[in-house]
């Protein structure tokens, strides 16, 4: 499969692997400690994954 080639390229490409070294560490330099965060415009936060659906109706009412 000659469209696997590129994939397993790609996942191997230097730029990649240090993207995916370096997300971490902007992560955590960000605050961020492993639960997905939600801010809204007016700066409320939504914790977890289980909060998507909050934080959307949040921003729609909100604005």
């Amino acid at each position: 499969m000659p469209e696997m080639d590129f994939w397993y390229e790609f996942a191997g490409a230097y730029s990649y692997l240090a993207a995916m070294r370096a997300e971490p560490q902007a992560a955590r330099a960000a605050g961020v400690f492993g639960a997905p965060a939600f801010v809204a415009a007016d700066g409320e936060i939504f914790r977890g994954d289980d909060r998507f659906e909050q934080a959307l109706d949040w921003a729609r009412e909100k604005g």
